[in-house]
């Protein structure tokens, strides 16, 4: 539903015989390039652990990446949807079609907290964090970032209208994805500039 380009692995062998191996369509695909990467260039790759245990985040100094969630459109409509369905769920009257419009709710609730992260960067780590699970965050060591892949989102209802959405890949090969719907263009592209500043490759 919101892929708009695949990350993968292309093995060429001798006879020029081409195979693709796309990260969405296998679960161990990060295993796959770790063991290729091993065997192809005598690379030893470590597993990389997250380290939001390790953060305080009043002890260090990290800028910010975020905007109010309330005044995205697209999180306007999400929480119209969600207020609407709530009632027809109260609605006794409407008890025949709960399960329908629990699952409705589930639906949407779930894509109001997948498009609200928000994220927070200094020198040594990356922290994610969402607007809606506010008590949750996932940090990784800057050191640990292979590369990192942007996409500026589009307008809703466009075709290309997804939010905004990076790809964190790490050493490991193992690939992170956040949405964040409420992130402006100028805030977004700040966010780029200053991960570029780390010396973090970008696409």
């Amino acid at each position: 539903m919101f892929r708009d380009y695949l990350e993968g692995a292309k093995i060429v062998f001798k006879n020029n015989r081409a195979v693709c191996i796309y990260d969405d369509f296998y679960s161990n695909a990060a295993d796959l390039k770790v063991f290729l990467d091993y065997k192809l260039n005598n690379k030893i790759i470590y597993t990389v652990e997250e380290k939001s245990g390790e953060i305080n985040n009043q002890d260090l100094a990290f800028n910010s990446y975020k905007e109010n969630p309330f005044f995205s459109l697209r999180n306007i409509l999400y929480l119209i949807i969600v207020i609407l369905i709530t009632i027809l769920i109260l609605n006794k009257s409407l008890s025949s079609a709960y399960f329908l419009s629990f699952s409705c709710l589930a639906f949407f609730m779930t894509m109001f907290i997948y498009f609200n992260y928000y994220f927070e960067l200094n020198d040594d780590y990356i922290i994610i964090k969402n607007h809606i699970l506010f008590w949750k965050k996932t940090a990784y060591s800057t050191k640990d970032i292979r590369e990192v892949v942007l996409r500026r989102g589009g307008n809703l209802g466009s075709r290309g209208g997804k939010p905004n959405h990076i790809k964190i890949i790490l050493a490991d090969y193992k690939v992170k994805s956040y949405y964040a719907a409420s992130i402006n263009e100028k805030t977004w592209l700040k966010f780029a500039k200053d991960i570029k500043k780390l010396k973090i490759k970008i696409r």
